[in-house]
């Protein structure tokens, strides 16, 4: 049997998930138990059952952020717009559009649309000399 180069039993184990469900961070989790990312890393590829309570961690965050992101909305607009970009891709991706017509053989024009003006409100040039 291959000698394993280090030593990340049972106990490390657990000590790890604890440390990474407390601090979120996956480097921190590492340096507390003194081990590297690659064992941890080589440990969720061969161990299903620890790569399933890492995941199981991982949903427990995501959901502590979005709670805590949920709650900013009600205060900053900023938090609001990454929300709604984030929940809602269908509806808030920002997104610019461009729109190209006209006559191939006429020179191109461009016209500035502020976003705050709907396309009916814009001060669009009449054609001069046709």
């Amino acid at each position: 049997m291959k000698k394993k180069p280090y030593k990340f039993d049972d106990i490390k184990r657990k000590n790890w998930l604890l440390q990474y469900q407390n601090s979120g961070s996956f480097t921190n989790a590492c340096k507390a138990v003194k081990i590297t990312r690659q064992i941890v890393y080589y440990t969720i590829s061969n161990d299903p059952k620890f790569k399933q309570d890492k995941e199981d961690i991982d949903n427990l965050i995501d959901d502590a952020v979005e709670s805590r992101l949920f709650a900013l909305t009600k205060k900053s607009p900023v938090a609001c717009f990454f929300w709604l970009c984030n929940r809602r891709k269908d509806q808030w991706k920002n997104i610019q559009k461009l729109e190209h017509t006209g006559n191939i053989d006429d020179p191109l024009r461009i016209i500035y649309v502020p976003a705050d003006k709907s396309k009916d409100d814009r001060d669009i040039p009449k054609e001069q000399g046709k």
